[in-house]
């Protein structure tokens, strides 16, 4: 296992050892796991930001746009069929009223 050495401020540090003290754990352990939850949400972060990146791009390619209006009907008539309704039937009522 490797070894951080950083400098905290004299506030940051008393946050540190209090939280140590409720966990009843020690300073490196709460740190540790600090860190690694900050680096998975930033790991996260950038996931989406390219998701939504390629989403956009997706969005303005005629290519893509033909294959949804392509497939829309498809899909709709297989939603129908898993929610126990035959292809094509009109709602009665809207789900969200």
């Amino acid at each position: 296992m490797a070894t951080l050495s950083i400098r905290l401020s004299d506030d940051l540090e008393e946050k540190l050892e209090q939280e140590a003290r409720l966990r009843e754990t020690n300073r490196s352990e709460v740190a540790r796991e600090a860190l690694a939850d900050f680096l998975r949400r930033q790991e996260q972060e950038r996931f989406m930001a390219e998701l939504l990146e390629a989403a956009r791009h997706l969005k303005d390619d005629p290519e893509t746009l033909r294959l949804v209006e392509e497939w829309l009907p498809i899909d709709n008539e297989a939603m129908e069929i898993a929610e126990g309704r035959p292809p094509g039937a009109e709602e009665e009522e809207p789900w969200w009223e």
